[in-house]
């Protein structure tokens, strides 16, 4: 009898594991439903991550950077999909750890307005003794559509950038 009692027991515990696992599953489920719906609500908004990739429209690319420390000097080269410089921007500010705005008013080296559409940015920043500063730059840009996958939720954004929705920073 005492036997018995045991088996009993382990029975009951098996039949409480399979149901929390059942559970977990419908959690998880409902988990999917909701991030999947927040994911829905950024279509249209716009929202700031890190790409080289900024989208020209209406004259304005905002943008901005950010440096690992600070630097002597600090030049912008703004470049076409085929990698063709557009615009040099020299004198740019050189505070390091900042998010730094990059403004560009969409005209190219020689004053003539530029196509919309989505360039290219690089960032060339110097120290003292002439060695590279790493840096990111952060473009504005419009979540165009969301891919849904088991993996997780992807937004395209209008510079044509495909990112995990974690990626983007601000939503205003």
């Amino acid at each position: 009898s005492t036997q018995f009692v045991s088996q009993l027991a382990q029975l009951s515990q098996v039949e409480q594991a399979v149901q929390t696992n059942s559970n977990l599953e419908s959690l998880k489920t409902t988990a999917g439903s909701i991030s999947g719906l927040v994911s829905l609500g950024l279509v249209g908004r716009t929202g700031t991550v890190a790409s080289d990739k900024m989208g020209l429209a209406n004259g304005s690319a905002p943008t901005s950077y950010k440096l690992s420390s600070d630097p002597s000097s600090v030049s912008a080269t703004i470049t076409d999909g085929s990698g063709n410089v557009i615009k040099t921007l020299t004198g740019l500010p050189t505070s390091g750890g900042v998010n730094t705005p990059l403004s560009w008013d969409g005209t190219d080296d020689n004053g003539q307005k530029v196509a919309g559409g989505t360039y290219h940015v690089a960032i060339n920043a110097k120290d003292a003794s002439g060695q590279t500063v790493s840096y990111s730059t952060y473009p504005t840009t419009t979540v165009s559509k969301v891919d849904f996958s088991a993996t997780g939720d992807t937004v395209e954004l209008a510079n044509g950038d495909q990112v995990p929705v974690s990626q983007i920073v601000p939503i205003p």
